[in-house]
């Protein structure tokens, strides 16, 4: 063993002994001149702008999984179209059971027709379960005065 290796493990190590510091907080201190209203009603501000963009996003999301559903939907509902038509028509030797195209279009049907209402609530959820202005600002209220929710 060479004599540099110690003094090179000492430097691996210090090395990632520095990188494992704690980063410093990125919020900034709380201003100390001002009241405690004025505090509550900054706190009450950041919450609501954290749940705006959450909401937002929850927007985006059901924006850009709508069109997919959709075409998923139709796709599946199509190829049992062309099963059936296939089956009836007996193309190409083509022949499902009477008990086995009953039980595949059932199935088929519950699952579209399952999938379709649950991405619908999930779209389009009931009033009470949105947030008003009024919950949002009683809610901040609660967090600012520190109580539980």
């Amino acid at each position: 063993m060479s004599p540099s290796a110690p003094e090179g493990l000492l430097k691996l190590v210090s090395d990632v002994a520095e990188g494992d510091l704690p980063q410093p907080d990125e919020q900034p201190l709380p201003d100390l001149s001002l009241d405690l209203e004025e505090h509550k009603l900054e706190f009450q501000l950041a919450c609501l702008e954290q749940e705006l963009k959450e909401l937002k996003e929850t927007h985006g999301l059901r924006l850009s999984y709508t069109g997919r559903i959709f075409w998923l939907v139709v796709t599946w509902l199509a190829c049992v179209v062309a099963c059936v038509i296939l089956s009836g028509f007996r193309y190409r030797a083509f022949q499902l059971s009477d008990s086995v195209l009953i039980a595949f279009i059932t199935s088929t049907t519950v699952n579209v027709v399952g999938l379709f209402v649950l991405v619908a609530k999930w779209l389009f959820p009931d009033r009470k379960e949105l947030p008003d202005g009024k919950e949002l600002h009683s809610r901040a209220e609660t967090l600012g005065s520190g109580k539980k929710l």
